[in-house]
């Protein structure tokens, strides 16, 4: 949970925006699928994590451009969760 370099390290290769844009891709056409078929499934855990994912990248690119250390990432994803599964 710590944000020192050697625990983020893993997901800056190749870079932390295109995991998590393939991150939210790949959950968006996955819970389509699982919605069609047949089978019990729920609709909120998938939008809160895409919610969260999409908070990160925007946190992410914030502290970016913004490199004075007061911008955490993690907030902006919380915040990203809260927002989509509101409505």
């Amino acid at each position: 949970f710590g944000t020192d370099p050697e625990s983020i390290a893993p997901w800056e290769s190749p870079s932390i925006f295109l995991n998590l844009g393939f991150f939210i891709l790949a959950k968006f056409f996955l819970t389509a699928v699982s919605l069609g078929l047949p089978v019990p499934c729920g609709l909120y855990t998938p939008v809160f994590l895409m919610g969260a994912a999409g908070g990160r990248i925007i946190g992410e690119l914030l502290a970016l451009l913004f490199e004075d250390g007061y911008i955490t990432p993690g907030g902006y994803a919380v915040v990203g969760a809260a927002a989509m599964s509101s409505g």
